[in-house]
């Protein structure tokens, strides 16, 4: 670049992306989940991984013990 040209619309637009993503982590709220499977052998020996999708008919997505007793 020459001498005295200026990379202000570069800047502008670097700096506005680091400002969103910025934003975006700040916003960030952790939450806690699980996965809940289960490793069984069929009667010929071999291991097939169960997960537990759903409960009760509707999706299951485990958050933690508290808000699921019983589940694990």
């Amino acid at each position: 670049m020459a001498r005295g040209l200026s990379a202000g619309r570069v800047q502008s637009v670097a700096v506005r992306l680091i400002v969103e993503r910025e934003r975006e982590i700040r916003a960030f709220i952790p939450e806690e989940f699980w996965d809940v499977h289960a490793d069984l052998a069929s009667p010929e020996g071999e291991l097939v991984r169960f997960a537990l999708v759903r409960q009760d008919g509707k999706p299951f997505k485990p958050t933690s013990e508290k808000r699921h007793p019983g589940a694990y």
